[in-house]
């Protein structure tokens, strides 16, 4: 059996031999057959079972061998290839001719994946010869047909100053990128609305565009970043990623959102701007660096987001009252009005410029002095905000929230549980 490339370019990669014996003894050579007669005995037949006359070339080797070089179409299908010889003389046997299988034998060229650079690549899709990693495709079509052809799902992008943009529907496909450009930066991807990558693993990349029709699967971000991404379904982040500029959950309701897994998350030292829908959740674990805006939070969201380094978060209004925000030491938090969300800032944390309310304290007689048992302590992100807020000494206790307050604390102090141990005070954070 051999076995051949589709479509094969070059002519020496084209060729079988066979041997033409004496029917009688099916041993003695048959030489100097003439050619065009050979020729005009031979057939090809591909894997989808047409026939048609072989158009390649027939030479003799010597001592009863012959090679037949197929021409360039006949190699054109995948699957089976038969060479069919029926001479017109009698006593003349065909050995050594044998089913001959049509398939790509270059797949150490490839490496499981297809190789893709849009400013130096080349246009075609011959396995083997292009997207290589010597040779890589300049187009996406060309790069899918490749991969098509061996059954892969992976793609390597080499990154460059042109956006590579994703047209064809790559549902549960790999993404990666393998080389930087000039200035350092990640291979970027643009997705187009109508394509679906759902299910996708996009790595050191930089991924863009509308994933609205992304309907296979959530999408895994690796070691990559994203920016100007809109209807996202769900985005897991794995490994140290980057988002920034404007970004958007897709408003389908239950179970879109974001959510780190590992690594780290920051934006690079910009801005993150993400609008959340209703009924999706935000979790984002280790964010490093950066400014956060949190805009358009839909009913029943829930936000999460703490800080390994202190960075900015801002509220941007049109926040639903049954959103649930939680926030893990932010360096600072502010908010572009009053919206009716439940922030809780983390116990623990510390804000840069924190201006604090401690009001409304009740005190009783223990002996010559008074004791504080309750207060209320109220946090605010800037001093407009406090100073609108009723003076720090009115007022008995009561319970309840400063409409413009980020967090409110109630402590209050509890006798021990025996005769002289001193009294304890207890914290809760609304």
């Amino acid at each position: 059996m051999r076995i051949f490339a589709q479509s094969e370019a070059s002519a020496n990669r084209r060729r079988v031999r066979f041997k033409l014996v004496d029917r009688a003894d099916n041993l003695t050579p048959e030489p100097a057959i003439n050619l065009v007669t050979l020729l005009g005995d031979m057939d090809v037949e591909k894997s989808d079972g047409s026939t048609t006359a072989a158009a390649g070339v027939v030479t003799e080797v010597g001592g009863g061998s012959y090679r037949y070089e197929f021409a360039q179409a006949e190699l054109s299908l995948l699957g089976d290839l038969e060479l069919k010889i029926d001479t017109a003389v009698a006593a003349i046997e065909v050995v050594q001719s044998d089913v001959r299988r049509l398939a790509q034998v270059y797949g150490h060229l490839h490496d499981g994946r297809v190789w893709l650079d849009t400013e130096t690549g080349t246009a075609g899709a011959v396995p083997g010869v292009n997207a290589t990693i010597d040779n890589p495709s300049d187009n996406i079509a060309d790069a899918k047909t490749v991969a098509d052809a061996f059954g892969y799902r992976h793609t390597m992008i080499a990154a460059s100053f042109k956006a590579l943009d994703i047209l064809i529907d790559h549902p549960r496909w790999t993404f990666e990128g393998w080389r930087q450009n000039d200035l350092g930066g990640q291979s970027s991807i643009d997705i187009d609305a109508a394509v679906d990558i759902g299910g996708a693993v996009v790595r050191k990349c930089h991924l863009t565009g509308d994933l609205s029709a992304s309907v296979s699967g959530g999408i895994v971000l690796e070691d990559g970043s994203a920016s100007s991404l809109f209807n996202i379904l769900v985005l897991v982040l794995r490994g140290n990623c980057e988002l920034n500029g404007a970004l958007s959950i897709a408003a389908i309701g239950g179970g879109s959102g974001i959510t780190q897994v590992s690594g780290t998350v920051g934006t690079g030292g910009t801005t993150a701007s993400i609008a959340i829908r209703d009924d999706s959740v935000v979790v984002l674990q280790r964010i490093i660096d950066g400014d956060w805006s949190l805009n358009a939070i839909g009913d029943n969201a829930i936000v999460a987001l703490a800080f390994e380094s202190p960075g900015d978060v801002l509220l941007d209004g049109g926040i639903f009252a049954s959103a649930v925000v939680t926030i893990s030491n932010p360096r600072s938090f502010s908010r572009s009005s009053a919206p009716a969300a439940t922030v809780v800032i983390e116990p623990g944390s510390v804000l840069e410029g924190l201006f604090l309310l401690l009001d409304q304290r009740e005190y009783v007689q223990d002996g010559p002095n008074q004791l504080q048992t309750k207060c209320r302590r109220t946090s605010f992100a800037n001093e407009v905000d406090r100073a609108a807020t009723v003076p720090d000494d009115v007022g008995p206790f009561v319970e309840g929230e400063h409409a413009l307050a980020i967090q409110t604390q109630y402590i209050e102090s509890v006798a021990g549980a025996n005769p002289g141990e001193p009294k304890q005070f207890k914290v809760r954070t609304l």
